[in-house]
């Protein structure tokens, strides 16, 4: 829910974050839709998805973003909590931070 505190009021968002992968390949990077995200099985007290927040946000009336990439990388014992980046995941910060620049430029976000 702490995101919507931070999104509320824009047109456009990108979020950079970890995926969970069966075999995961430490810096591949995937482009997803918010409707490619998953909601955790069964509601939670705990934890909201993040469609989740965007429909609790349109339903309270908010303005939120309609235009929503998330550039998802994947990593290792990313469960595990603790600080900084791994070395595999440092590596990959440049190729994280162009895709998220790719998604920018495609919006045109000299526009924003």
């Amino acid at each position: 829910m702490a995101l919507l505190d931070v999104i509320v009021g824009y047109d456009a968002l990108v979020i950079i974050d970890t995926i969970a992968k069966a075999e995961p390949q430490t810096g591949r990077i995937r482009l997803l839709e918010a409707a490619d995200v998953r909601d955790p099985p069964g509601p939670s007290p705990h934890y909201v998805s993040i469609p989740q927040a965007l429909t609790i946000g349109r339903q309270l009336g908010l303005r939120v973003p309609n235009r929503i990439k998330i550039v998802a990388v994947e990593g290792r014992d990313i469960y595990r909590l603790g600080e900084g980046l791994s070395e595999d995941m440092s590596r990959c910060l440049p190729a994280v931070v162009a895709a998220a620049k790719g998604v920018l430029d495609e919006w045109g976000a000299a526009s924003f």
